[in-house]
């Protein structure tokens, strides 16, 4: 698997194929990430279509570490009484040129 790289600040779609089934009905679709002090954050995910697909579109604030992002998909059906964690994923954000000191 390739990992993907971002870059600092940038606003970007991620998707992911859960391979969960119904997600139409599902009461809540995130994604759990770790980014790369420890800190774990939630974003709030939508359904591609009628496809197994989620995506978000992180804003400006989101990618704001330099390093290895960890991030799983998380679908709840019945207001949390049923859950699945999808595959866990990597990706870099690194700084822009303007801002990369080591250049």
């Amino acid at each position: 698997m390739t990992i993907e790289t971002f870059y600092q600040g940038d606003s970007v779609e991620i998707t992911s194929d859960t391979d969960f089934d119904d997600l139409e009905n599902a009461s809540l679709i995130e994604f759990v990430v770790v980014k790369p002090s420890g800190e774990i954050v939630t974003w709030t995910a939508a359904q591609v279509g009628t496809t197994q697909d989620i995506v978000y579109t992180t804003s400006s604030t989101d990618l704001d570490e330099v390093g290895t992002y960890k991030i799983q998909s998380h679908v709840e059906w019945d207001g949390g009484a049923s859950d699945l964690h999808g595959e866990i994923q990597r990706f870099k954000v690194k700084l822009h040129l303007e801002g990369d000191e080591s250049a």
